[in-house]
């Protein structure tokens, strides 16, 4: 039995050393989401314009087809409303 015992520890031994790894890297995990909230950064005026940028330019590109869909939309919504007053 010797043997068995020596498994057994063997495997205590691994399974305490697998809680503390996993201990470390969740207070890792930890301490870097404190730094990540700590920050302070935030978004910079070049990062906001070319975000404006893009999204403008996007506008611009599919005007038309934004125009076709919100009308389509709006055309639903009416006749729906339409059909729900008329079922009055």
């Amino acid at each position: 039995m010797p043997y068995l015992r020596e498994v057994t520890l063997k495997s205590d031994i691994l399974e305490q050393i697998h809680i503390v790894n996993h201990e470390k890297e969740r207070g890792l995990f930890m301490a870097q989401f404190k730094q990540f909230l700590r920050e302070e950064d935030g978004i910079g005026v070049v990062e906001l314009i070319l975000i404006l940028v893009v999204l403008i330019g996007l506008v611009l590109i599919f005007k038309d087809s934004l125009r076709e869909l919100v009308t389509e939309i709006f055309e639903t919504i009416t006749e729906g409303a339409a059909d729900v007053s008329a079922s009055d």
